[in-house]
């Protein structure tokens, strides 16, 4: 993905991105395409789709596609800060492209895996966009741990308003047998 990005930026056509894309592959991906290139005729001419493909089915086959979709599908934030829960959502996403290929899609999956008292609490927002969406769960997480820092800080520092005392037996009283 990320080189056919900059592909793009650059504006290179078939032929160049298939010298530019294997030119960057190293280690046993490199290995791997030497390999491609060996068992096929010399002359053979690969398309920028045949590398993409055979890249795809060697290095992220369809199985691993669908554990990762798998994992979209089960993810939750639980007590995982909002940043992290974030970045687990656009990171797996990507498996599952029909579920997010709309803003309103995007924010009703993100919101799915919320824990239940962040949801709640977001659902007031009405945010009309994804990111707003993100900045306006940022932004909460902060004033709710503010607020619990505060309120630990007072539990601490000011002296109970109603003391706790526990009821103490009258020794004076003697039952009679």
């Amino acid at each position: 993905m990320d080189t056919e990005r900059k592909l793009r930026t650059v504006g290179c056509n078939d032929e160049e991105k298939i010298r530019y894309a294997t030119y960057l592959l190293s280690g046993l991906a490199a290995s791997w395409w030497e390999n491609v290139v060996a068992v096929h005729p010399p002359d053979r001419v690969f398309t920028w789709e045949d590398f993409k493909k055979k890249f795809r089915d060697t290095h992220v086959p369809e199985s691993m596609v669908e554990l990762k979709k798998r994992e979209f599908d089960e993810l939750q934030q639980n007590a995982a800060p909002i940043i992290q829960y974030v970045r687990d959502f656009n990171r797996l996403s990507r498996y599952a492209r029909e579920e997010v290929n709309s803003d309103k899609k995007r924010k009703t999956r993100f919101m799915k895996g919320m824990n239940p008292y962040m949801k709640m609490q977001l659902r007031l927002a009405r945010t009309a966009e994804f990111q707003e969406l993100i900045n306006s769960a940022i932004t909460f997480e902060d004033n709710y741990r503010k607020v619990q820092e505060d309120r630990r800080k007072r539990a601490r520092i000011e002296p109970r308003k109603y003391p706790v005392t526990k009821p103490t037996p009258d020794r004076s009283f003697k039952p009679q047998f």
